[in-house]
């Protein structure tokens, strides 16, 4: 089964455009658990992936 990050429709009505670049981005799993990660968002996702037991928001 493929895991998803929600929270991107968020980040666009309060941003006005997609997720991208650099930054620090939080990753909310659904034990409630914020991880932080450090980087491009592409590769930031990627590694929630594989750390965060089923992620359910992106901020």
């Amino acid at each position: 089964m493929r895991k998803e990050i929600g929270g991107v429709n968020q980040y666009i009505f309060t941003h006005g455009k997609r997720p991208f670049g650099k930054g620090t981005w939080a990753f909310k799993g659904d034990d409630g658990k914020v991880t932080f990660i450090s980087g491009r968002y592409s590769e930031a996702k990627k590694q929630a992936l594989k750390k965060i037991k089923n992620p359910v928001l992106q901020t």
